[in-house]
C-alpha cells in the first residue's frame, strides 16, 4: 500500500471519527452527590408517603411544589428522572383520596391546584393521565360551581366559589372589609382552572366549563386585590411589635396580607397568564410590582454574627404579631418580628424571578444545620396541627427538607456548576 493511500485511510478513518463526536451530544452536569443524597432521603421519601391524606395534603401540596417544578424543569440534571415519583404521587392521588374527609376548603384546593399544576407540567397526556385529568376537572368544578361557598355572614347563601367571586366584585356594604377578602379558596380554584384550561388546549379537548369567564374573573381579582382595612382577627395585633401580658389589639388600616400567604400569589399569577394569551403584559405588570415590593419591603438580610434571609410579616413591610390567640398557636402565643420567615423555605417565590431571594437562598445553604437563632425565626410559636413527620416543625428545618428545599431553589434559574457546592 502507497503512503498516500495510507494517509488517505487515516484522514477518512479521522473524519468518521470526528462526525461521530460530533453527532453525540455532551452529557448534561449532574448533580453532586449531596444534593442527591438529600433528595432522594427527603423528595423521594415523601414522594412514596400517602400523602393524599387530609392530615398531610396541605403541608405535602405547599412544600413539593417548588421540587415538582425543578424536577420538570431540569430533569437532565438526575441519574433517575425525577418525574416519575411524582407521577406515581399523582396517580395514587387520584384513585385513593377522600376529599369528604377534608376539613374546609383550603386544603381541598390547595391539593387540587398541587395535581392541576401536575397536569399542566405533564404536557403530552398519556391515558392514565387523561383519566386524571378528568377526575381533577370534576372536583374542581364542583367546588366552582356547586358547592355552598363558606363566608364569615351567615345570612349570605352563596354556592360556589364563581358566586361567591361575583358577590364580591359587586362591592356589597358588608359590616367589616374583610368580609370582601378574596380567600385562599378563591385563588387556587381560579389558579386551578386557568391550569385545566391550557391542558384541554394543548391537547385539542372540548373544555368543559367557561373558559371566558374564567379569564375574566381572574383579571378582575387581580384588579380588585390590594390592601383593606386590617379587621381580620389574625391582624388585630398587627401594630404590636411584640407579646406582652395584657396586650391590647392594635389594628393597622389598610395593611398588606401576611407575608406567609402571599408566597402562592407569582405562581397563581403564572397560572392566570398560560391561559390568558392577550393579557400576558397585564399579568406581567403585576408580577414585576408584587417582586419589587417583596424586595423593599418584606425580604430581609441579616449577617450580625451568621447569615439568615427573613421576611418581615406583612407585604406592606410591617413586622407586627400575627394570629395572637390564634386557635393553632395556643393561648397567648402568635407570631411575632420576622417569625413567618419559615414560609421561605416552602413557599412559591422563585417563580416570582426575584435575584435577590434566589441569591439569599445560595448564602443559607452553608448556614446547615441552623443556629438555634434562625431556628427561632423560622419556627416561631410553631403550630398544633397534625403533620406527617418529614414536614413537621421544628423537624423540618433539621431533618434536611429545608436544606434541599433552599438548594433547589439557588439551582432553579442557574446551571449546575454555579449553584450546587
Amino acid at each position: 500500500m502507497t503512503l498516500c493511500k495510507i494517509i488517505s485511510i487515516l484522514l477518512f478513518s479521522l473524519t468518521i471519527i470526528s462526525c461521530s463526536d460530533e453527532s453525540k451530544p455532551p452529557s448534561p452536569p449532574k448533580h453532586s452527590d449531596n444534593f442527591d443524597a438529600l433528595w432522594q432521603q427527603n423528595i423521594n421519601a415523601a414522594l412514596a408517603e400517602p400523602l393524599w391524606q387530609y392530615e398531610y395534603a396541605y403541608d405535602a401540596s405547599a412544600s413539593l411544589m417548588v421540587p415538582m417544578h425543578y424536577a420538570f424543569k431540569h430533569h437532565a440534571r438526575f441519574d433517575m428522572d425525577p418525574r416519575e415519583k411524582f407521577k406515581e404521587l399523582m396517580e395514587k392521588s387520584y384513585l385513593h383520596i377522600d376529599l369528604s374527609s377534608y376539613e374546609g376548603g383550603v386544603t381541598r384546593s390547595q391539593y387540587l391546584y398541587f395535581m392541576s399544576q401536575y397536569l399542566m407540567l405533564a404536557e403530552e397526556l398519556d391515558e392514565t393521565e387523561l383519566e386524571m385529568l378528568d377526575w381533577v376537572t370534576k372536583r374542581v368544578i364542583e367546588t366552582w360551581l356547586e358547592t355552598p361557598a363558606f363566608h364569615w355572614d351567615k345570612k349570605l347563601n352563596l354556592i360556589g366559589v364563581k358566586g361567591r367571586l361575583e358577590w364580591n366584585l359587586s362591592e356589597p356594604d358588608t359590616d367589616f372589609s374583610f368580609y370582601r377578602a378574596v380567600i385562599d379558596e378563591d385563588w387556587f380554584t381560579l389558579a386551578s382552572l386557568n391550569d385545566l384550561a391550557v391542558v384541554y388546549k394543548k391537547n385539542s379537548i372540548s373544555l368543559p366549563f367557561d373558559n371566558e369567564s374564567v379569564k375574566e374573573l381572574s383579571k378582575s381579582v387581580l384588579n380588585r386585590f390590594g390592601s383593606f382595612e386590617g379587621d381580620h382577627r389574625d391582624y388585630a395585633y398587627a401594630g404590636q411589635v411584640e407579646i406582652t401580658p395584657h396586650m391590647e389589639r392594635a389594628y393597622i388600616k389598610s395593611i398588606g396580607i401576611d407575608s406567609s400567604h402571599m408566597h402562592r400569589l407569582p405562581l397563581w399569577l403564572d397560572s392566570f397568564m398560560r391561559n390568558n394569551e392577550f393579557e400576558v403584559m397585564f399579568f406581567e405588570k403585576i408580577k414585576h410590582g408584587f417582586r419589587r415590593a417583596y424586595e423593599e419591603h418584606v425580604l430581609v438580610y441579616s449577617g450580625e454574627q451568621k447569615f439568615l434571609l427573613l421576611q418581615n410579616n406583612y407585604t406592606t413591610g410591617e413586622n407586627g404579631v400575627f394570629r395572637y390567640n390564634y386557635e393553632t398557636q395556643g393561648l397567648r402565643r402568635g407570631y411575632e418580628a420576622f417569625e413567618l420567615s419559615g414560609t421561605l423555605f416552602i413557599g412559591y417565590y422563585v417563580f416570582m424571578n426575584s435575584s435577590l431571594y434566589e441569591q439569599g437562598m445560595e448564602l443559607m445553604k452553608t448556614e446547615y444545620p441552623l443556629s438555634n437563632q434562625a431556628l427561632s425565626y423560622y419556627v416561631g410559636p410553631n403550630s398544633t396541627r397534625l403533620r406527617h413527620p418529614l414536614f413537621k416543625w421544628p423537624d423540618y428545618f433539621e431533618n434536611g427538607f429545608a436544606e434541599i428545599f433552599t438548594r433547589v431553589v439557588a439551582c432553579y434559574n442557574t446551571t449546575v456548576e454555579s449553584c450546587d457546592s
